[in-house]
């Protein structure tokens, strides 16, 4: 029986933890702008290279973005 309460508890558990994979996973996430973003450029987030798009203002190389979108291979950030 406590067994099965165990099981029953982490699964709850787990259905209520935040996603770290994937799309949803990345949005939330902070990075650091790798070049110019007037309004395309490139961001490193979670040690990786990608495309983005600043939205709104441009953002400087150097500055720190936070993700709020992925969409095709493209990550649209803002200035954090």
């Amino acid at each position: 029986m406590a067994f099965f309460l165990f099981g029953a508890w982490k699964t709850l558990e787990s259905h209520r933890a935040k996603v770290t994979t994937g799309r949803e996973g990345l949005i939330g996430q902070t990075g650091k702008a790798i070049s110019d973003l007037e309004p395309e450029g490139q961001v490193e987030v979670r040690g990786e290279i990608w495309r983005a798009v600043a939205v709104g203002k441009s953002i400087r190389e150097g500055s720190r973005v936070a993700v709020v979108e992925e969409k095709d291979l493209t990550l649209y950030v803002r200035e954090s």
